[in-house]
């Protein structure tokens, strides 16, 4: 869970942090405020803001909408279809087939994989519910 006093997720890349906020996204049941991925991934309220410019052109590309409402939160808007074809969509973008079987083996640790298959499987140890 960390690298001494300082957790894994600050280390994550750029990318991976877009892929991190992206699945929270697509996985929540509830909006998301802008401040938890801040706070979650350490980075400045600026950064989570041009993450959000990125994933809503994604989205985009995946007939879903980012809904994003000062006070209410950030949330993904379209069927469920879609947003569970985006979450596989995000997971292959991230990883080939070839390079998943690893990770599904134990034999290779990637936290972005990691969490992944934590809220696929209901054991995600990170929440949009919380309020800051």
């Amino acid at each position: 869970q960390s690298l001494g006093p300082l957790p894994k997720r600050w280390l994550l890349t750029a990318e991976q942090r877009v892929l991190f906020i992206t699945a929270q996204l697509l996985l929540a049941e509830k909006p998301c405020k802008s401040t938890f991925f801040s706070v979650q991934l350490n980075v400045a309220d600026g950064t989570v803001s041009a993450y959000m410019d990125k994933i809503q052109s994604w989205l985009a590309e995946k007939n879903l909408t980012l809904s994003r409402k000062r006070r209410y939160g950030i949330r993904v808007e379209g069927s469920e279809w879609n947003k569970r074809n985006a979450l596989v969509s995000l997971i292959y973008d991230y990883k080939p087939v070839e390079e998943l079987l690893p990770f599904v083996y134990g034999a290779k640790q990637d936290p972005v994989l990691r969490f992944f298959s934590a809220s696929c499987s209901g054991t995600a140890f990170y929440g949009c519910r919380r309020e800051f």
